[in-house]
């Protein structure tokens, strides 16, 4: 190289830094060269007229040109995903990062170290931005499309900041906790009725020689037992805040029992309770009576169901429909080997029908971030129906009825339903089951040991009793 040539190279070397403020030559032309590879444009048009008005040696001019041109033919790096640094330092930028990016590079093609630089700088990344880059778009736009995926969407934001959603087992959405489905379901109730309960016979000591009696041993009490019943029911919803429902329950209790003789004395007899009083066999004692009993309801609703409010862990719905209800008691009795009259057959039976209004109101609570919740339900309804009762009592021999009493009366009869319980619902949100304690109360209703007091005295007014119905509930839905 002439002296000339090495005093204008010294001369550059003092300018460079001013170059590079000004988005140095050099930087300029392996831009422009890289796009002009990728677009077809030419890279000396875009070289600054300015820096080679400032040069005297015009053929250190053409030898820089040469080195761009050198440097444009070169092969990028497979590190460099972007086509020019201003695209570097726009990355950069989006992952919100404050580095500066050293744009003044020396001529790849003349300086050894501006390779491993170059690929240093384009290949640092922030490690907590996920770049997707657009490879379609680098011979269009010439730089790459960076897509951020910030992590903070997926950490229970959508949740209302209460972080399920970070459990892999996890209501999808997490609106679902509330969301109002369509739904079937069916549960198993075990279930005892108080309130019908009747003292039907007692035993007592006869003493011989026409002497009068007083009870001695027991007053059999005819109790309910624990039965089984069931609830059925599915839903329709119009959205994720309402929704039409029907349901249908039942309940049947029996109970039966016979009383004989008592063992302390050889002299005892047993007496029936539920005799009319004015017959001529009201008097009589037996050596056996037997009994049954039983109880039944059904009722069926028809509901409207809206959400009043709703969060990722609690939610809590009114609802407003028409109930039908049926209310059935029944009693008989056998009382045997009658002296010195003959054997009593002895029956009593009371039904109810009734339709009225019914509001409720249902919620849930979520326990953690798993499947389970606390849930309870109310309701109440009123009953506008008849009641039918009728009574009779008949000589078991002579098939002669010696006393009988029907009733019918129009009455309003007040529900209160409530339960409470805990449950589980699964990852989708498609399958329920729980289990928790109902309690049902029928107020205002006639019942048998009522009814049956009042044939005897002869008084039917201001009857009305309360008739509980309460137990276990096992709970299974499928919801879609």
């Amino acid at each position: 190289m002439s002296t000339k040539a090495t005093i204008a190279l010294c001369i550059w070397a003092l300018l460079c830094p001013l170059s590079m403020a000004d988005e140095g030559y050099l930087s300029r032309s392996v831009t422009a060269a890289a796009i002009a590879r990728t677009q077809g444009e030419e890279t000396l048009e875009e070289q600054p007229r300015e820096w080679e008005d400032e040069a005297d040696d015009k053929p250190l001019v053409k030898e820089v040109q040469k080195s761009s041109r050198k440097a444009a033919s070169k092969p990028a790096p497979k590190a460099v995903r972007t086509s020019s640094h201003k695209t570097v330092h726009q990355v950069a930028n989006k992952a919100g990062t404050k580095k500066q990016i050293d744009e003044s590079i020396v001529d790849p093609a003349t300086d050894p170290v501006a390779e491993p630089l170059q690929d240093s700088m384009t290949e640092t990344a922030p490690p907590s931005v996920t770049e997707t880059v657009d490879e379609s778009l680098l011979g269009t736009l010439g730089e790459t499309e960076t897509v951020l995926t910030p992590m903070a969407d997926l950490d229970g934001v959508a949740c209302g900041g209460s972080g399920c959603c970070k459990q892999k087992c996890c209501l999808t959405p997490c609106t679902d906790f509330f969301r109002q489905r369509c739904f079937v379901f069916g549960d198993f109730l075990y279930l005892k009725a108080f309130g019908p309960d009747l003292v039907h016979a007692t035993q007592q000591n006869a003493a011989p020689a026409g002497q009068g009696t007083v009870p001695y041993g027991n007053a059999q009490n005819l109790m309910q037992p624990w039965q089984p019943a069931f609830r059925v029911g599915g839903g329709y919803a119009f959205n994720n805040c309402s929704s039409i429902s029907v349901s249908y329950m039942q309940f049947f209790s029996n109970v039966s029992d016979t009383l004989d003789l008592p063992t302390t004395t050889n002299f005892g007899s047993v007496v029936s309770s539920v005799l009319a009083p004015g017959t001529v066999n009201s008097g009589t004692t037996f050596s056996r009576i037997s009994a049954v009993s039983s109880v039944n309801f059904r009722v069926a609703d028809l509901m409207y169901n809206r959400l009043i409010f709703g969060t990722p862990t609690a939610y809590l719905n009114w609802s407003a429909g028409v109930r039908y209800g049926h209310l059935h008691q029944n009693f008989e009795q056998d009382a045997q080997f009658a002296q010195p009259n003959n054997p009593q057959f002895t029956t009593s039976s009371i039904n109810f029908d009734g339709v009225g209004p019914r509001v409720g109101l249902d919620g849930r609570r979520r326990l953690g971030c798993g499947g389970f919740s606390a849930y309870g339900q109310g309701s109440i309804t009123t009953l506008f129906g008849e009641t039918v009762t009728g009574y009779s009592q008949t000589d078991t021999l002579t098939t002669a009825l010696l006393a009988s009493s029907n009733m019918q009366s129009f009455r309003v009869l007040p529900l209160l339903d409530c339960e409470l319980g805990l449950s589980w619902t699964s990852c989708g949100g498609h399958l329920r089951v729980g289990g928790g304690y109902y309690t049902a109360f029928w107020f205002n209703a006639i019942t048998t040991p009522q009814y049956i007091s009042a044939v005897q005295n002869n008084h039917f007014i201001s009857m009305g009793d309360t008739v509980t119905f309460t137990g276990a509930v096992v709970h299974a839905e499928a919801r879609f």
